[in-house]
């Protein structure tokens, strides 16, 4: 329902504002271009500093915070036809709503209709699940920590306001189209984990966008009317005549880009877009983590024992996932433009296989992987004359919060310590390996092919 307010809200913009214009005779009057041109721009206000607001919400207008968006418990009974599912989540986390860029508004106050392209560069999902089942006839059930990723989404939607008696607003057309470029999933201990749990994973994720893609037209009508009625049912409870007058003109956001800012970073999204189909087809995702080996020691009485620990199978996945993650700065020196800007890669998660031995004791384990955030400075630079860019920096800033969690050690739990250390270690010295080299060389292979916009004109 938190994001039903925000619909809400910019339902009775249009309303408010369609209403509030004054009547030049008895008979309604055609309202013109600019007018609806007005209305295009204090909706995009209304936007902008919206995403101010989510972090902390606007207690005035009911909305809670939205970025990023808890949600602290969701249960799902699926029967569709081969499925039967039970599943229960526990504090799902959603972030980067608030990331989302305004790519069109267009209102129409002749028809009290509006249109609305929204652009996601990536949201991610983090809960605790509990899932029992079967799909045909394969079992599906575990428990653990959920990760969801989708990315470059891009959220299109249409409606039509009815204003009756100047009291009651609903909708009588509403229609959103969703598109996405990939969905990653990873279910910790799904079917049991270990060898057979990566195989499901990875199908999930093969098959995620391919699933969605097909039954798309199945699946969007009946959310449409699911959302249309839901947002009926909260704007029946709003007055119009309680809001006249009471939202004036929207002041500008510090969020706020300018036409150069948004061009700027719609090239940069358009890039990273390109670079994730590689990344995925040429063994980065998932990624191969080298396997390693520690040795330590301790002490008993007067006698020094021995042992040690090695890891192996090691996969990373996610790191296709890479996005902007904010505003690129553009520069221009003489004849030459440079862009330059962070991008990255949150919540990323993997496993190991590890054999611990120590004294007569051998056991076999799994390890957790989690990576909470990846930071890349990347920078670019082309000649006007010809506009051909070259990226001539692409080096990691950041790679923060890795966490490792280890089952199954048994007696010897106390040496996870030295494991971590080396998966820790490991994974670090892989992600610089793996994206620093290659991603720059086929970014620049990228841009053979493509021309920057000619920023220096759009000032």
């Amino acid at each position: 329902m938190k994001f039903l307010s925000i619909l809400a809200l910019l339902v009775l913009a249009t309303a408010v504002l369609g209403a509030r214009l004054p009547e030049t005779s008895a008979v309604a009057r055609t309202f013109s271009d600019d007018e609806n041109e007005s209305l295009n721009q204090y909706i995009k206000a209304l936007l902008e500093n919206l995403k101010e607001e989510m972090p902390n919400g606007i207690p005035d207008l009911n909305i809670p915070p939205l970025e990023p968006l808890h949600l602290p418990e969701i249960y799902a009974d699926i029967e569709e036809g081969m499925a039967k599912v039970r599943l229960h989540m526990l504090d799902l986390l959603i972030e980067g709503l608030s990331g989302f860029v305004v790519r069109e508004v267009k209102g129409d106050l002749n028809t009290m209709s509006f249109s609305l392209d929204l652009f996601l560069p990536e949201i991610t999902g983090q809960s605790y699940y509990d899932m029992d089942g079967k799909v045909l006839i394969f079992p599906l059930y575990g428990r653990g920590m959920a990760g969801l990723k989708v990315n470059d989404l891009h959220f299109k939607g249409t409606a039509r306001i009815v204003i009756k008696d100047m009291e009651s607003i609903q909708l009588d057309h509403f229609n959103i189209h969703v598109e996405f470029s990939q969905i990653q999933i990873y279910l910790e201990n799904i079917v049991g984990g270990g060898n057979l749990g990566n195989v499901v994973n990875t199908l999930l994720n093969m098959l995620g966008k391919l699933l969605y893609d097909k039954f798309r037209d199945q699946i969007l009508p009946p959310l449409n009317n699911i959302i249309k009625n839901a947002l009926n049912e909260q704007l029946a409870k709003i007055k119009l005549s309680d809001l006249i007058g009471g939202i004036g003109r929207a002041p500008r956001s510090r969020f706020s880009v300018s036409p150069v800012q948004d061009s700027v970073n719609t090239y940069v999204d358009m890039l990273m877009e390109n670079l994730r189909p590689f990344m995925r087809d040429n063994g980065m995702d998932p990624l191969s983590l080298p396997n390693l080996s520690t040795s330590f020691s301790k002490k008993i009485w007067f006698v020094t024992w021995r042992g040690g620990a090695s890891i192996s199978q090691g996969q990373l996945r996610s790191l296709s996932s890479i996005h902007r993650t904010g505003n690129f700065g553009l520069d221009q020196s003489g004849n030459r433009l440079t862009i330059d800007g962070s991008v990255g890669v949150n919540q990323l998660w993997g496993s190991f296989r590890a054999l611990a031995w120590f004294m007569s004791i051998r056991i076999s384990a799994g390890i957790q992987l989690t990576v909470q955030r990846i930071r890349v400075r990347a920078r670019l630079h082309a000649d006007v004359s010809d506009l051909k860019a070259v990226l001539d920096l692409f080096k990691i800033s950041e790679i923060s919060n890795i966490g490792v969690k280890v089952s199954g050690l048994g007696p010897l739990n106390w040496i996870l310590g030295p494991i971590a250390t080396l998966v820790v270690n490991g994974v670090r010295g892989k992600i610089a390996q793996a994206i620093e080299s290659p991603v720059k060389a086929k970014v620049n292979e990228l841009l053979q092919n493509l021309q920057m916009p000619n920023f220096s004109q759009m000032h």
